[in-house]
């Protein structure tokens, strides 16, 4: 249709469907295709209620991309928007990967799970993407606002890079990584039964990052690792940082703590409560780039050592512990050491 937008109503078809609103708005309707679906519009793309078995490739080229019942894809999905991407039905499912590029996009899937593959947001457009039914991929996804994940089960960040902040949340599993990510804004991570594993050495988390998980393992190897509220309720918490110091929030660590910071020195805006062992390393480079020790100082009143603290590297170390007494176990400090507990 050239002019003025195309309405379809019920169309099953046991061949691919390709269709062209150039003059304005589409609107798909009811639609059964055995086949693939190509749809692209001028103006708004509405994807209508759609079961397609084979490939989808919707483009709407000045406006939104949207839908008015659930959309079942057994192949992979491509969209493209002038503007946003709203695709929201719980009923939706799309079982091959999913590639979109938009403003805003928001994505749900309520079976089996969904993998995106390439995602670009512009205009300082956000990411909202849900699977209710399964695992969640984000793939290669590339967002210039905020990043919401929800997950009823794992989540890969895959190489994430936003300019925004990112949340997540696995209900019930694992938050891992397939390459490194950017986060340009501050993390937020829940994963209430599961572990959090983004160990890639070359992360960058620019703002805090915040936790909840049974064990968690955090690295930052760009411009240094700053956390806000952490706390493993069943396992150890491992911080590394590479590019720059160590800033530790308020963190409660149900196992053991490691604390490695190469680029600088380690401490804390927070108190810390650890249940296991603790141990810190920290160290820098001097100026003829040979690694030196670094400070280590914990201070803070309402620090908690339960089990032994050991010192792997420091140039000075102070720790205070106001509650339950304070063990020391081994001790590398090239410096001062200052120890104090009042509990």
């Amino acid at each position: 249709d050239g002019s003025g937008g195309l309405t379809l109503g019920t169309v099953n078809t046991e061949g691919k469907v390709t269709v062209a609103s150039t003059g304005g708005a589409l609107d798909l309707g009811t639609l059964t295709v055995n086949g693939a679906l190509n749809a692209t519009a001028s103006g708004e793309l509405n994807l209508g209620t759609a079961t397609v078995n084979g490939a989808l490739n919707a483009t709407s080229t000045n406006g939104d991309i949207i839908q008015r019942g659930a959309l079942l894809v057994s192949g992979a999905t491509s969209f493209s928007a002038g503007d946003d991407i709203l695709l929201t039905q719980a009923g939706n499912n799309f079982v091959g990967l999913v590639n979109a590029s938009g403003n805003d996009i928001t994505l749900t899937d309520g079976s089996g799970g969904l993998s995106l593959g390439t995602v670009t947001t512009t205009s300082a457009g956000n990411l909202t993407v849900s699977s209710n039914g399964g695992a969640l991929d984000l793939g290669s996804s590339t967002v210039s606002g905020n990043v919401v994940a929800t997950a009823t089960t794992d989540i890969n960040l895959g190489s994430l890079n936003t300019t925004g902040s990112l949340s997540a949340t696995a209900t019930a599993g694992d938050i891992t990584q397939a390459a490194p990510v950017v986060i340009g804004g501050t993390t937020a991570l829940n994963a209430p039964t599961g572990e959090v594993d983004l160990s890639n050495a070359t992360n960058n988390f620019v703002g805090a990052v915040s936790l909840t998980a049974e064990s968690a393992q955090i690295v930052d190897g760009v411009g240094g690792l700053r956390t806000g509220t952490v706390t493993t309720t069943a396992g150890d918490l491992v911080l590394a940082s590479s590019g720059g110091g160590l800033s530790l929030g308020t963190t409660t660590v149900a196992g053991d703590a490691q604390v490695n910071s190469t680029g600088g020195s380690i401490t804390q805006t927070g108190s810390l409560t650890v249940s296991g062992a603790a141990s810190f390393s920290a160290s820098t480079l001097d100026q003829s780039n040979n690694a030196v020790p670094a400070a280590v100082t914990l201070s803070d009143a309402g620090n908690n050592f339960i089990g032994p603290v050991t010192i792997e590297q420091a140039s000075a170390g102070t720790f205070v512990d106001s509650v339950g007494g304070i063990e020391l176990a081994n001790v590398n400090d090239t410096g001062a050491l200052s120890v104090t507990s009042t509990g």
